[in-house]
């Protein structure tokens, strides 16, 4: 076995500080064609069934992708490719992020490209340009192994070298990281890395104030944490990055000063002593409380209320009655189903992802039904609103809401009467 466990959460120190609007990922806008590259090393071989869950994570990425880009007024298209999944890639080695820094890796991917058809990344680039027509396109390589993923992004200076063979973006994709499986908020954030997103959590790349003001005015950023992507958001200096909004003066405070961020650019509209500090606006948005607590953004949480009426009139729904192993009702739902079950229901419990035990809303995977633990599904859930709302992401690529409208939980024989808002991903495995 190549994990450990099916634990779904999120490590994002890892990533790539570029350059932007240069490369094969110049804005976060118009079409966008992925495709995905499973590369097996002997012992951690891809097959279909593991490879589809990495795709549902994908699209669950894309989704959101797709409706931040909406938030900011842009329109953005995915379309998809793929070769792998099946095992049929193979390389005697697989890489990792102490590689990319130790040297350049466009040999070794170029060479995976010949084995699907590309004389190299390049050509690829070349063929959804011209045959596509696609305004932006980038590589996922992903890897059913255990490590840090990463983000490769065209930078000036390579492309001053060799802009064509330097142009193709790429972010490869490990499976899981220690012992953790990977989710969708990974696979966006490397993406967002792609198009000329920086980082934001505490890291060798910023200062300790620079990632401490990041938190305080951007907590839902993903670029600071990607667990739970339906909570998540592109913060306003990153939708500038990536092409979604305009620039602020005090955004370019939080670029890298290091010499390894140093070598990426960026279009401002501010010369570089008309750049200021983000305290003005910090102090200006960020209140204590009247018992001295801090306080959340106002900005912040306005625009959390505007987004939940609105996220809600998107979403598909459905109605229904559940409740904990001794209350008589369906423990078992299924997004995909649109459907509760109970344990008298052995022959539809192949589609069940979350369970409610009476006590909390709990993944498939950690289920005492054998049948629903044991049937490759798993959610991540995150608790809102004092209880009163959840949010989830399921490994079959669907996220939404599970809003309690009557009834309280905390016994095992607790019932509640819910709405259960999801969205899915129209992509299809090409």
């Amino acid at each position: 076995m190549c994990l450990t466990n099916n634990v779904t959460l999120v490590n994002l120190m890892v990533s790539s500080r570029n350059t932007t609007k240069i490369g094969s990922c110049k804005k976060l806008e118009g079409s966008i064609y992925v495709l995905s590259v499973f590369i097996s090393v002997k012992g951690c071989e891809w097959d279909n069934n593991s490879a589809q869950q990495m795709y549902n994570l994908l699209f669950q990425a894309e989704n959101w992708l797709t409706q931040q880009a909406r938030r900011y007024g842009k329109s953005i298209t995915f379309e998809n490719g793929g070769y792998g999944a099946d095992g049929s890639v193979f390389a005697n080695r697989y890489v990792n992020l102490t590689t990319a820094r130790s040297g350049n890796l466009h040999p070794y991917f170029d060479e995976v490209m010949r084995t699907i058809g590309y004389q190299d990344m390049a050509q690829f680039y070349d063929w959804t340009k011209n045959q596509k027509g696609a305004d932006n396109s980038l590589i996922l390589f992903f890897f059913n192994t255990d490590d840090r993923s990463f983000a490769y992004s065209a930078t000036s200076g390579m492309m001053s070298y060799d802009p064509h063979k330097f142009n193709s973006e790429y972010a490869v994709i490990y499976r899981a990281m220690s012992g953790y499986m990977s989710d969708a908020g990974v696979i966006a954030h490397e993406i967002l890395h792609l198009f000329g997103a920086w980082d934001m959590y505490p890291s060798e790349y910023l200062t300790k104030e620079q990632s401490d003001t990041a938190a305080r005015m951007y907590p839902r950023s993903i670029m600071i944490q990607g667990q739970n992507i339906a909570q998540r958001e592109i913060d306003e200096v990153n939708a500038w990055l990536v092409g979604l909004g305009p620039e602020k003066n005090y955004f370019r405070w939080f670029q890298s000063a290091t010499a390894y961020g140093a070598e990426y650019e960026v279009d401002s509209e501010f010369d570089d002593d008309e750049i200021t500090s983000p305290q003005e606006y910090d102090e200006e948005c960020y209140d204590d409380d009247e018992n001295g607590e801090e306080g959340a953004y106002e900005e912040e949480g306005e625009y959390e209320e505007e987004e939940e009426e609105e996220d809600l009139e998107d979403f598909e729904c459905f109605s229904a009655t559940i409740g904990g192993p001794d209350s008589g009702q369906c423990s078992y739902i299924s997004i995909c189903d649109e459907d509760v079950y109970s344990d008298e229901d052995e022959d539809d419990l192949e589609n069940v992802e979350i369970v409610f035990t009476g006590k909390k809303f709990i993944s498939a995977d950690e289920a005492d039904n054998e049948i629903v633990c044991e049937n490759g599904n798993s959610a991540e859930i995150e608790t809102l609103e004092k209880g009163e709302r959840y949010a989830f992401g399921t490994s079959t690529g669907y996220y939404g809401y599970i809003v309690i409208e009557d009834g309280k939980m905390g016994k095992s024989s607790s019932e509640l009467e819910v709405t259960i808002y999801y969205t899915e991903s129209d992509e299809d495995e090409e």
